[in-house]
């Protein structure tokens, strides 16, 4: 589950799922939410969006990343 904190999305810890996860807030080019098929972007704020449920900004990444081959 994401939460906003001093001006970033973080994931909350749920004791492993957090780690596992690996969600950073500022991913490496190319690995990034927005580069990610997963990833769908919101209709008000194509910086922000979902994965997994989650909410998530489209420069973030975590250790799921698969490459959007659109």
């Amino acid at each position: 589950m994401m939460a906003r904190r001093e001006g970033e999305w973080v994931l909350e810890q749920e004791g492993a799922m957090a780690d596992d996860v690996g969600y950073v807030n500022t991913g490496p080019q190319g690995k990034q939410c927005v580069d990610c098929k997963n990833y769908e972007p919101s209709e008000e704020d194509p910086a922000v969006g979902k994965c997994a449920g989650f909410d998530v900004q489209a420069t973030a990444s975590c250790n799921y990343f698969a490459a959007d081959d659109r």
